[in-house]
């Protein structure tokens, strides 16, 4: 694997912050349980031609389990 350019660990440092800032507000809405909790591994690098100008990235598995009903957070 080669190493990520400034530009590329600058996007993937965005992305999780994103990730990082959405969890609270979507755990607000009564969202018992969000996975994975940390970011670090969840984002990986798309690999491009290097004169493509583009990055990218692949975002991994992630689990939402909800309440059957939007005010019961018992029902899981």
């Amino acid at each position: 694997m080669t190493p990520m350019t400034r530009n590329e660990l600058k996007a993937r440092k965005l992305l999780i912050q994103q990730w990082n800032n959405i969890q609270p507000q979507l755990q607000r809405l009564n969202m018992l349980e969000i996975r994975p909790i940390d970011a670090e591994g969840l984002f990986a690098l798309i690999t491009y031609p290097k004169d493509a100008g583009q990055i990218g990235f692949e975002i991994g598995n992630v689990t939402f389990n909800v309440p059957e009903r939007a005010n019961d957070a018992t029902d899981i």
